[in-house]
């Protein structure tokens, strides 16, 4: 069916616009290197502005793969995407540096085609309300919530990286659908991923002073 059809079989409404599971699934089949860097999947995804590029770093970090420095692939993008939506830019961009790192398609892959039944369920489920949350001002202080949220996932904090990429998800999910009630249920887990990784850094560092007193008398 094309577009135009599709246009015609909805009483003459604009078809929905592409989900952003779909333009993965175009990405994983269509992809003709062995390796994806970051500039490439920018590159794929720009147009589909900050919140499906944060959503796409963030995805792999939700799932306990155990691949070695994922989070620091993957998460460290997400900074410089939310500083962009915290400053109101139009335009994603990333540093050089970040830019040219890569990862192996068989490995993203792999993460994707776990995530994607997931992405997909719940893309069913939100619809646009609450837009005062992602409005505005508001979506400023969106861009506030990520940035905290991304240096979060980045730090090496043990079983501190899953709920943070779980809550940058959900936010992201909710401004790409304009589902302010998505974006909520996301601050609330924010907060508690950050509340969990702040645990787990107290009790590290208490571990830590205990070993090193225990040691010296």
């Amino acid at each position: 069916m094309t577009l135009h059809e599709d246009a015609a079989s909805s009483g003459g409404h604009p078809p929905r616009p592409e989900r952003t599971s779909d333009v993965l699934k175009r990405l994983i089949r269509d992809w003709p290197g062995e390796r994806i860097s970051l500039h490439d999947l920018t590159t794929v995804m720009g147009d589909r502005a900050f919140a499906a590029l944060i959503l796409l770093f963030a995805l792999p970090n939700c799932l306990p793969l155990g691949i070695p420095g994922l989070s620091a692939v993957l998460g460290a993008p997400i900074v410089p995407f939310a500083i962009g939506l915290m400053l109101g830019q139009r335009s994603p961009w990333l540093p050089a540096f970040l830019a040219r790192r890569s990862f192996r398609k068989t490995d993203f892959m792999m993460v994707f085609n776990k995530a994607l039944p997931w992405l997909e369920k719940v893309e069913r489920l939100l619809k646009p309300r609450c837009a005062w949350v992602i409005e505005g001002k508001a979506e400023r202080l969106l861009g506030v919530i990520m940035v905290i949220l991304s240096i979060v996932l980045v730090l090496p904090i043990p079983f501190g990286n899953n709920p943070p990429a779980i809550a940058i998800s959900v936010i992201a999910l909710g401004l790409i659908e304009r589902d302010g009630l998505t974006v909520l249920i996301g601050y609330v887990l924010g907060l508690l991923s950050c509340a969990l990784a702040a645990a787990v850094v107290v009790a590290l560092f208490k571990a830590l002073v205990y070993a090193l007193v225990h040691f010296l008398t």
